[in-house]
């Protein structure tokens, strides 16, 4: 009972490490996403003309809608396997408890 306790530790371990290490990724996603914005929207100020502002206002409405779509959809998968894995421990862990 020892070895699959430790064993179903040891997974907890490697899948909260996992966890936290997509966490970094999605921030670090979420800061290049911030970023480029910012940088949109100054190329943005820099419109010569109505159409110009217009058009470059699309642009970076439709580029921010779609990586804050993107980010929220990774981390919903992200979120939904490390619920499988965290059911998936809970599940092992209670086999050895009843044993």
């Amino acid at each position: 009972m020892p070895e699959q306790f430790y064993s179903v530790q040891k997974k907890l371990g490697e899948t909260i490490t996992e966890m936290l290490n997509k966490h970094r990724e999605t921030l670090d996603a979420e800061y290049r996403a911030g970023i480029a914005a910012i940088e949109g929207a100054f190329r943005v100020a820099e419109a010569k003309d109505p159409q110009q502002f217009r058009k470059l206002t699309e642009e970076l409405w439709r580029h921010n809608h779609e990586c804050l779509k993107s980010l929220a959809e990774s981390q919903m998968r992200d979120i939904q396997a490390v619920m499988q894995k965290w059911f998936d421990l809970a599940s092992q862990g209670a086999a050895v408890v009843k044993k």
